[in-house]
């Protein structure tokens, strides 16, 4: 009868210590020490914002205005700790790409965010209003401000997903 007792107890402290079930983290979620971004809410509306305001000075062929919103998403000001401005050869390569091509129009068709520096915008653009393909952007947030940048393949970027 005595054992029966401890038994039970030992049985009873057993079931109640496990049914406090997982406490609820207060602390924001991380990705590799950094807060994770917001798939939605003001993460996801600032890249939008930046997107598209880029993508209408394009198709109004505001080359210079639309080449001021990009930023080089690869070299970081150690000091500001934001992305420099685009090398004058790098713009250049740009305004010749944008020429080029007569953009007419472009929907966004996904935002992966990954972490602080590593996300990408897939924009479908619209070439003389029938020839559809994809750029893709790589915003960054460094001292809680986002940046916009193009992704550069010859940096080694590659599309994170590939076209649904």
């Amino acid at each position: 009868m005595k054992y029966s007792k401890i038994i039970l107890v030992a049985i009873l402290v057993a079931v109640l210590s496990s049914c406090g079930g997982k406490k609820e983290s207060t602390e924001p979620e991380q990705i590799n020490g950094m807060p994770a971004m917001k798939t939605e809410g003001a993460d996801s509306a600032a890249v939008r914002k930046l997107v598209s305001d880029f993508m209408e000075q394009v198709i109004a062929k505001e080359f210079d205005m639309a080449l001021g919103m990009l930023s080089d998403t690869y070299a970081i000001d150690s000091v500001t700790g934001e992305p420099m401005p685009l090398s004058q050869s790098v713009a250049d390569a740009y305004r010749s790409t944008f020429k080029e091509f007569n953009i007419t129009d472009y929907t966004i068709r996904q935002i992966t965010f990954s972490d602080y520096k590593d996300n990408e915008v897939r924009c479908e653009v619209v070439i003389d209003g029938a020839i559809p393909t994809n750029w893709y952007f790589k915003p960054i947030k460094c001292v809680g401000k986002w940046y916009l940048g193009m992704r550069d393949t010859s940096r080694g970027d590659r599309p994170m997903h590939m076209d649904d």
